[in-house]
């Protein structure tokens, strides 16, 4: 009987000892080779996640920097001492933060300058001899030529286009934007004025009878030319908005022909950045 007893006694004690908490997890200690090759992978994919954030950083700064944008000036334009309204439009593009390329274009519709030659055709002094006269009214006589050819209402119009190397200062201040640009075009100046030519009037001395009047002769005339023009310039824009600039613009332009002319423009307008 007490034999059984134990029996039970056992068979319940190692009963309960299986229904007891489960044992933890065992974990395997890694090898040192292990350990330095899951280091490794950690960090070659840190470095390659830092080299794709550098790229993106890059490649959105050369976004940015990389723009197009279109501008419009009102300026007032002196060619061969006389002053002009003049209207100009251009469109640059920028490679960097820096360079960029320019196409300007300026159109003074009304030049108020004199015609090429009106120093040389007025002002000649008063002829007071005719030849080919003789006898008596050529030694009592005394003949007046009155001057000679003059221009008046003089015009024309100058287009003027060049291509520019643009090149932009940079600055502390974020708004505020120096820059320069010299580049080469072409130049198209017509000038027309009005030649005014008062045919030769004989007066005699003392006078014989009435003196007829003549009236002048006025013809209208014409000089066009094409010549080489280099451009210097530069000027200062400040930002108003996010893509909107206000300038300030101030160029000279030398164009190269017959007689090299100098050319100056100077103008505000505002630019709009793409």
């Amino acid at each position: 009987m007490i034999v059984v007893v134990l029996l039970i006694c056992l068979t319940a004690t190692a009963a309960a000892a299986d229904e007891g908490p489960p044992h933890a997890a065992v974990t395997v200690p890694r090898t040192l080779s292990e350990e330095r090759a899951l280091n490794g992978v950690s960090g070659l994919e840190s470095e390659d996640q830092g080299r794709r954030s550098t790229r993106r950083r890059d490649v959105a700064a050369g976004d940015e920097a990389r723009s197009a944008g279109v501008g419009g000036y009102v300026s007032a334009l002196n060619i061969d001492s006389g002053t002009a309204v003049s209207f100009s439009g251009s469109f640059d593009y920028r490679f960097t933060r820096v360079i960029g390329l320019e196409i300007d274009a300026t159109l003074a519709p009304r030049l108020r300058s004199p015609f090429p030659g009106y120093t040389i055709l007025t002002g000649s002094p008063a002829v007071t001899a005719v030849p080919g006269l003789s006898g008596s009214l050529a030694s009592s006589a005394v003949f007046t030529i009155y001057p000679g050819p003059t221009y008046t209402n003089p015009g024309g119009r100058a287009v003027i286009l060049s291509n520019n190397v643009r090149i932009t200062i940079p600055t502390t201040a974020a708004r505020v934007e120096p820059y320069f640009v010299a580049g080469g075009g072409i130049a198209s100046v017509r000038h027309t004025a009005d030649l005014v030519y008062t045919p030769i009037v004989l007066t005699p001395n003392p006078p014989i009878g009435v003196t007829p009047t003549i009236r002048p002769i006025t013809q209208r005339v014409t000089s066009s030319s094409i010549d080489m023009a280099l451009t210097l310039g530069g000027g200062v824009g400040i930002r108003t908005v996010s893509q909107l600039w206000i300038e300030a613009d101030l160029r000279a332009v030398r164009l190269l022909g017959n007689t090299d002319t100098n050319v100056g423009r100077f103008g505000v307008g505002a630019r709009y950045r793409f």
